[in-house]
């Protein structure tokens, strides 16, 4: 069994309704709450739907509606339960991003203390830690290494790049493996060409 401590549900509704709505609605805010804190009374949203809710369950109040979405945002405040029938985290809700930020810092009470240049400046650490001044060759081959590879290798490394056919970086491996090479990794989706890199 899975307990949740608290939950937000989006487009969550289920059971098949009359009414069809995609595109702008707007959403009348019928209950002031800390998941709309700062928010106007009513709010342009996007929605995205061919089902709807005829009943709540249980512990449930309706906190925003539509004209055409009776039950468009609800919740169960003892449980920290929410659930919306819109789409906030999409542009075409211009405040979908402050309902999102008022679930998690202010419902879920997370902080605000990570950031990707603090990631990068960890991993970075992390590599330089690892390696210290030993040589490396490092062996990417699609997925997101190839992404944060050029970050990496120039803050942690210096590196230069070659593209090899993947059969020929899979031999490779396997043949540094033989030497005592701690950890080589490389791509298995025959997804040519793999990436040799070294410094």
């Amino acid at each position: 069994m899975i307990l949740l401590s608290l939950l937000l549900g989006l487009c969550w509704s289920r059971i098949e309704g009359n009414t069809k709505e995609y595109g702008k609605a707007e959403l009348e805010i019928i209950k002031t709450n800390t998941l709309f804190k700062n928010l106007g009374k009513r709010e342009t949203v996007w929605m995205s739907h061919g089902d709807s809710v005829s009943k709540m369950p249980e512990g449930f109040e309706n906190i925003g509606k539509t004209q055409d979405c009776e039950y468009a945002a609800i919740a169960d405040f003892d449980r920290k339960f929410y659930g919306l029938q819109f789409h906030p985290e999409v542009e075409n809700t211009p405040h979908g991003i402050n309902i999102l930020r008022n679930f998690v810092y202010k419902i879920s009470g997370a902080k605000q203390t990570w950031t990707m240049e603090n990631f990068i400046d960890s991993k970075v650490s992390e590599i330089k830690n690892e390696i210290k001044d030993r040589d490396v060759l490092l062996l990417i081959s699609g997925g997101e290494s190839v992404v944060l590879r050029p970050v990496y290798s120039e803050r942690a490394m210096t590196a230069s790049f070659a593209d090899l056919p993947i059969d020929f970086v899979r031999g490779l491996a396997r043949e540094i493996m033989k030497l005592g090479v701690g950890a080589v990794f490389y791509d298995v989706t025959n997804k040519p060409p793999g990436t040799i890199e070294w410094e």
